[in-house]
């Protein structure tokens, strides 16, 4: 049986979700913000998975007074 995984982030304003973020220029001239993306799995019997880790590139066109 599968089911509907359930997340949601609660941030005081959406841009706080970008508080000290830090950008760079892509090959191609785009411009975006440098992430990390880590996720833990937790089952309905408490388990949980060990953490992994991504790196990733997020484009914001231009919100929250960004100009990548």
């Amino acid at each position: 049986m599968a089911t509907v995984a359930n997340s949601t982030m609660n941030l005081a304003t959406r841009c706080a979700f970008f508080d000290g973020a830090r950008g760079g220029d892509g090959p191609n001239g785009d411009r975006y913000i440098q992430m990390e993306i880590e996720l833990v799995v937790l089952d309905r019997e408490g388990n949980r998975s060990a953490a992994v880790r991504k790196p990733v590139k997020m484009y914001p066109n231009r919100l929250c007074g960004f100009n990548y």
